[in-house]
């Protein structure tokens, strides 16, 4: 039984990656876009449905269930433009999957927080201050599971698509995978470290 798994080549800067094809405008374009929806769905959210936008930076419970709600719709909307411009090879793949929806959601409130009243309440994310105590590690994987798992069914959905049903992976791959990508080799299995 072998002790190492192969060995890869695979470059440090993978999670950097851009699609190709796409000039830097274009990716710049991608991400202010995937931002101005989670904005716009945010304020929205806030300002329409729980009916007031200044519950961006109130300490009440009732805004921080409502700030919580309108993040949670927000990042939903976020990632699914993420992963709509992840399948017409816009932005980048770790970029658009992880890094940008995580980047919204995290700053996100904190901007439109200082926007509205110029200030940030102590329990911006969660019911308590402190980013040790279990209620916000609770309140934080509950802001992100939601808009992850929408990303996983359409990206994951997309490329069992086009590798197993139409048979275009390969074609999407070279036409919009960087170059790096298709230099990654894993060694042969039978050269594995004993």
């Amino acid at each position: 039984m072998p002790l190492h798994p192969p060995k890869s080549n695979a470059p440090d800067d993978a999670i950097w990656w851009r699609f190709k094809n796409q000039s830097r405008v274009t990716h710049l374009l991608v991400a202010l876009g995937g931002f101005a929806v989670w904005f716009g769905v945010y304020a929205y959210w806030l300002d329409g449905v729980a009916g007031d936008l200044h519950f961006a930076a109130a300490e009440s419970p009732a805004a921080i269930v409502a700030r919580q709600e309108a993040i949670r719709v927000a990042s939903v909307a976020c990632w699914v433009w993420f992963s709509l411009a992840f399948m017409v090879g816009k932005g980048g793949p770790f970029l658009n999957t992880i890094i940008y929806p995580v980047l919204a959601l995290v700053f996100g409130p904190l901007v439109t927080s200082l926007a509205v009243s110029g200030s940030v309440p102590d329990t911006l994310y969660s019911s308590t201050k402190s980013a040790i105590h279990p209620i916000f590690v609770v309140d934080a994987i509950s802001l992100l599971v939601l808009g992850m798992f929408v990303c996983l069914v359409l990206v994951g959905g997309f490329l069992v698509v086009i590798h197993f049903v139409t048979g275009t992976g390969e074609a999407w791959a070279e036409k919009h995978m960087p170059e790096a990508y298709h230099e990654i080799e894993l060694e042969n299995p039978e050269k594995w470290e004993d």
